[in-house]
């Protein structure tokens, strides 16, 4: 009687394919190394796009404190009892609008909340005596001596990377820009009283 024939079975595919697993585990090792290329890149898209934003936002506050400065030194030459050191002088302050607001939340260009503005406050440079008011001698108006702060009035709450608010309602006082101007007078002007006109500038800063 003759033997039945051996019936053959399917390798497995472990014996089939000795390499399966490496190939495996190399796949995996360049699927992580790949994804940790991505996170990489896509943290320091984010980094730069706030550094980005943050520079932007610094160069506006920057450009929009030495405008309220510039616009404030015009203001005062224009009246004459601004920087007098007189009872009666009126209040020296302004306000200065800021550009580049938006009232939308997701607006990606948005540096400053809508309605933000810098408040300019002047006063008589500390130490100086009888500015703006009349010389006995000349009949004249001394020499104006004036002292500009730019301020923001801010939240400190709010995160630094995101759109400032400069709005009068927030209690913290960030400083911005301060300079010295003295109106030195013009003999030709024809009110004497009122001649203390033209800003010699004594220090101007502009702060970060």
């Amino acid at each position: 009687m003759r033997p039945s024939p051996r019936l053959s079975r399917p390798s497995s595919p472990r014996s089939r394919d000795p390499e399966a697993g490496a190939s495996i585990l190399l796949a995996l090792v360049l699927i992580f190394v790949i994804f940790g290329i991505l996170t990489a890149v896509l943290s320091f898209a984010f980094a730069a796009a706030r550094t980005t934003h943050l520079y932007d936002r610094d160069r506006a506050l920057h450009f929009h404190a030495d405008a309220a400065l510039e616009l404030a030194v015009v203001m005062v030459r224009n009246n004459y009892q601004l920087g007098e050191m007189s009872p009666t002088a009126p209040a020296c302050l302004s306000k200065y609008a800021i550009a580049g607001t938006s009232s939308s939340p997701t607006d990606p260009k948005k540096l400053f909340v809508a309605g933000s503005s810098l408040n300019v406050e002047c006063s008589v440079t500390p130490g100086v005596v009888n500015s703006g008011l009349e010389d006995p001698g000349t009949g004249r108006q001394r020499p104006r001596d004036v002292t500009f702060t730019v301020i923001c009035f801010w939240d400190s709450l709010t995160p630094t990377d995101k759109a400032l608010d400069c709005n009068d309602s927030n209690n913290d006082r960030m400083v911005l820009a301060t300079a010295r101007v003295r109106y030195e007078v013009d003999p030709g002007y024809s009110l004497p009283l009122q001649s203390a006109r033209v800003p010699k500038i004594v220090s101007w800063q502009v702060y970060k």
